[in-house]
């Protein structure tokens, strides 16, 4: 059974299957998109995926299990063997190795309830045509139920920008709730001689009589 979920990040609902299936390439990179969020919530995926050989075609084709008891089990697949370092729309998925990817999780996960994104169809798994991979996963999605999270996923780069465009805006937000006092020259010399704001020396417009008046009120009394 296929269904699609449709604007939904699938991270946050891993816990609700028995596995999720995570498209990657055969350079030991999860830095973008879904495989990153993956890999920075579940360290043990990042480890198992170091522990297979860089640059390996051999791998294309092929799954990683990643389990630990208590947590999400993962499935990492090779489906394409290099990476969209560049960015682009290059097509660089293998469509023959999703086919021989699902045809292994079919066979260990008979019966079982399976998530992924739609795999393969990012820039950051294969750049494929989603009609293509969409056909390949009815096809070999029998004997398990799986469910796709079709949304929008971003690069490494875009999320810390948007994190610090939020950040900044936060700050902003919160000194809208400050009240600020601005104070020309001579209020600024009537508060020092009352022997406050003794650093706005660098604000006023005679900073050599402002001086002379606060280091006169620091000088030790008879």
């Amino acid at each position: 059974m296929l269904d699609i979920i449709e604007g939904e990040p699938l991270i946050g609902h891993e816990k609700d299957y028995d596995a999720i299936v995570v498209g990657t390439n055969c350079y030991l990179s999860l830095r973008n998109g879904f495989q990153r969020e993956v890999s920075m919530a579940y360290p043990y995926v990042e480890e198992e995926n170091m522990k297979t050989k860089y640059a390996d075609p051999d791998k294309v084709g092929t799954i990683v299990e990643c389990k630990r008891d208590g947590v999400p089990t993962f499935i990492l697949a090779y489906i394409t063997f290099g990476f969209n370092f560049k960015g682009g729309k290059t097509v660089y998925i293998d469509y023959y190795a999703l086919e021989k990817c699902l045809k292994l999780i079919n066979i260990l996960y008979s019966g079982k309830s399976i998530a992924t994104t739609m795999i393969g169809t990012t820039e950051f798994d294969g750049n494929g045509d989603k009609a293509k991979v969409l056909e390949i996963l009815n096809k070999y999605s029998k004997g398990i139920n799986i469910t796709i999270f079709d949304y929008k996923q971003e690069s490494h780069g875009k999320i810390h920008q948007k994190g610090y465009r939020r950040s900044l805006l936060e700050e902003k937000r919160k000194s809208k709730g400050v009240k600020k006092k601005r104070y020309g020259p001579k209020a600024i010399l009537q508060q020092a001689n009352r022997g406050i704001y003794r650093d706005a020396v660098r604000e006023v417009s005679e900073p050599r009589l402002l001086a002379d008046t606060v280091d006169n009120r620091l000088q030790p009394s008879d």
